[in-house]
């Protein structure tokens, strides 16, 4: 199987290793039922959803790196050192496993790029309103790495 996968040209970039072990999986499978032999195939399936659920239900355990997302928030006018520092500490009160990622200064817009890990859905508002008694917010944008239902 490896030396057929060095044939193949993937002409799009694959950035997530879940994407190769799909592309292995395919594979794998259609191997598999090309010679008929569905009893491995029912056994190749339920171990790769074994693992799968192993991954989903005890990823908190290994305290994975990979963040659940990023928040980029936008603010009107200059920024203080003091206005920072409120934004910083409401950032780390509100969200947990919250890193600052990068600040940008351009004209009187400033831009806050920060990730985190575990953010609850019910702390949306509390976060928004609590960014918008510190600071003129512009625009607050949160981006989820992961699905996550908004209800």
């Amino acid at each position: 199987m490896i030396g057929a996968l060095t044939i193949i040209r993937f002409r799009t970039p694959i950035k997530e290793p879940e994407e190769i072990g799909f592309i292995m999986l395919v594979i794998a499978s259609s191997i598999v039922c090309a010679t008929f032999n569905y009893l491995l195939l029912l056994i190749l399936l339920s171990l790769a959803l074994d693992v799968l659920l192993i991954q989903r239900y005890l990823s908190r355990l290994f305290h994975s790196k990979r963040n659940d997302g990023s928040i980029l928030l936008t603010l009107k006018g200059g920024l203080t050192t003091e206005t920072k520092e409120k934004l910083l500490s409401v950032l780390q009160e509100k969200v947990t496993g919250g890193k600052l990622q990068s600040l940008s200064f351009s004209d009187s817009i400033t831009t806050i790029h920060s990730s985190f890990s575990g953010l609850h859905t019910n702390q949306l508002d509390g976060l928004a309103s609590s960014l918008k008694q510190v600071a003129l917010v512009q625009k607050l944008n949160i981006f989820f790495n992961r699905q996550v239902v908004l209800l």
